[in-house]
């Protein structure tokens, strides 16, 4: 990989007022945690919420980006879609729900050298599939299409997927996973027939 990899923090509506602000704390930590791995940090967020990060935010190594109005259940789709859009000279992305309760840096170092490999990589703990999930670059004109969570577990089915398994726990923490309806392919390297 020649360029950075981008972490995609996707922020939800609720990042604001007083039941926001240990999701806020967390998102800072996280934000944190990504530039320790030497990724590009864009947060995702509605309005609303971009607002009350700006006011509490304790870094300034994330570019930050609106996110048009959605619902929570399509938020992680649609701040992957506007952060690759934000970022289309990355070498990949990965996709960071804010309210992620990692608590070891080697987790993000673990998948981003899986990523270097394999076309999607994501974090598994005990093989339970669960959040971040890295894409390579090579997906750019997939992602920037995505509408749907349905069309992001197709996509994770027509490619090759690496489960990286983490130690870890607090990524099970988070009630998203990538582990759609149909058996992913896993395993794969990110060209085949190499």
């Amino acid at each position: 990989m020649d360029s950075r990899a981008t972490a995609i923090i996707a922020v939800p509506h609720q990042a604001c007022g007083q039941t926001g602000s240990m999701l806020l704390h967390s998102m800072n930590r996280t934000v944190a945690q990504c530039a320790e791995a030497d990724l590009d940090v864009l947060v995702v967020a509605p309005q609303a919420a971009l607002s009350a990060w700006h006011e509490w935010c304790q870094s300034s190594c994330a570019s930050v980006v609106s996110l048009p109005p959605s619902s929570d259940r399509q938020l992680l789709v649609s701040a992957l879609r506007a952060g690759v859009q934000m970022s289309p000279k990355s070498c990949g992305w990965f996709l960071i729900p804010a309210d992620i309760l990692m608590r070891k840096p080697s987790t993000l170092l673990q998948l981003h050298e899986a990523l270097r490999h394999h076309l999607i990589v994501h974090a598994t703990v005990g093989q339970q599939p669960r959040l971040p999930v890295g894409f390579d670059r090579e997906l750019f004109s997939e992602l920037i299409h995505l509408d749907s969570d349905h069309a992001l577990h197709r996509l994770m089915n027509r490619y090759p997927t690496q489960p990286v398994e983490v130690d870890d726990p607090g990524v099970l923490m988070h009630h998203w996973h990538p582990e759609p309806a149909l058996p992913l392919a896993q395993g794969s390297t990110r060209h085949p027939e190499a």
